[in-house]
């Protein structure tokens, strides 16, 4: 997320839970989950991204940039 002025500009969202994933999809907002919030995976798959949890999304980060860079 950056900040432009007075303005956000979302790129994307992160969360952990299956709503997470589905208010983002329904903003049409691509998602980074993580494996933090007690669901199972095969209810965080509709993820864009999926992680095991932070300490691997910080590591996979320019993954995550080259994909909102597109």
């Amino acid at each position: 997320m950056r900040l432009q002025g007075l303005i956000f500009d979302i790129d994307g969202t992160v969360g952990d839970t299956p709503y997470d994933i589905l208010a983002s999809h329904r903003c049409a907002l691509p998602i980074v989950a993580v494996l933090s919030g007690g669901f199972d995976r095969r209810l965080l798959t509709k993820a864009e991204f999926l992680f095991e949890d932070v300490e691997e999304l910080g590591r996979k980060i320019e993954q995550i940039d080259a994909y909102f860079e597109e």
